[in-house]
């Protein structure tokens, strides 16, 4: 009898932590857009040290937060973003367009919490 009790409660629990960690990922990505939005404002403008300035806080803070990430992500994905923000560092160097890099990095940082949602039709 105690473990018809206890499953159920085990399994609410794995979901509710899961979505708390999602939620979490879903306020960093909020975060990272708004930075990214600014990098290319600063770039869009010609000032290229507030560009390098934002874009070191980025890549300084994805670097903290990446272990959280691949705890619950694709490491495919993660890849993808590591590459778009080294892209979008060359792109700002060489005074390059970073619109198209800068969308990608963006959807996919607010398309991964949404795909990556735990609920009861993925566990079943």
């Amino acid at each position: 009898m105690k473990i018809y009790i206890s499953l159920p409660i085990a399994i609410l629990l794995f979901i509710f932590s899961a979505n708390y960690a999602i939620n979490l990922l879903e306020d960093d990505a909020q975060t990272f857009t708004q930075q990214l939005t600014q990098i290319e404002e600063a770039v869009q403008k010609g000032n290229q040290q507030k560009a390098n300035a934002i874009y070191e806080e980025v890549a300084q803070r994805w670097n903290t937060q990446y272990k959280k990430w691949a705890v619950l992500v694709d490491h495919d994905k993660l890849d993808d973003i590591n590459r778009l923000l080294v892209k979008i560092k060359i792109d700002i160097a060489q005074n390059e367009s970073l619109d198209q890099d800068i969308a990608e990095v963006i959807y996919l940082f607010q398309s991964i919490p949404r795909t990556e949602k735990i609920t009861w039709q993925n566990i079943l």
